[in-house]
């Protein structure tokens, strides 16, 4: 009898420090991918923020809209869960803003039309929201298009229409002295 107690208490031990490790090793994976969670987040925010003072630097963005321009990054997880999807959603709506705002810098060197992208910016600036307003119909559904009104027409585009009138221009003029002729 007592063989068969001391047994089962070898085994409780057993399982408690076999069910020890696994709960450790569980909290430590749990810590880990919430700090490469942390990691990504703040990688996205800083590249972000970075974005924005070259902006800034180039006369592109007024310095006392910069905070305005964070505040789209800042807040975004105020009212809005750590999730995954969340962070896919704040990565894909700041690539856009960044994407677009750098293909806008590009054109405006092209044009030297940095005035109206800098109106285009006072513009998106002031439309954006305060507070607890920037939740997750801000970031799926008033961005985007806050966003698409950053937008110019295409330099390229203006060019090729330009040139392509030009062309028609040519050719039906050489047509009309070759049928008169």
């Amino acid at each position: 009898m007592t063989y068969i107690v001391f047994l089962c208490v070898i085994l409780l031990i057993a399982v408690f420090a076999t069910y020890t490790v696994v709960e450790n090793n569980r909290k430590k994976a749990e810590a880990f991918k919430k700090q490469q969670f942390n990691d990504k987040v703040k990688y996205v925010t800083e590249n972000y923020k970075k974005q924005i003072s070259l902006y800034a630097e180039a006369k592109l963005i007024r310095p006392k809209h910069v905070p305005m321009m964070q505040a789209v990054v800042n807040n975004f997880f105020v009212v809005q869960p750590h999730s995954e999807s969340n962070l896919i959603l704040m990565e894909v709506c700041l690539e856009n803003l960044t994407n677009v705002l750098a293909s806008e810098m590009a054109k405006s060197h092209v044009t030297g039309n940095k005035d109206q992208l800098a109106e285009r910016i006072l513009n998106f600036v002031s439309e954006l929201p305060t507070g607890r307003d920037f939740n997750k119909i801000f970031y799926e559904q008033l961005l985007p298009g806050l966003v698409t009104s950053l937008k110019s027409a295409d330099v390229l585009n203006e060019a090729t229409i330009e040139a392509l009138s030009a062309e028609e221009n040519e050719a039906q003029t050489e047509e009309k002295s070759s049928t008169t002729n």
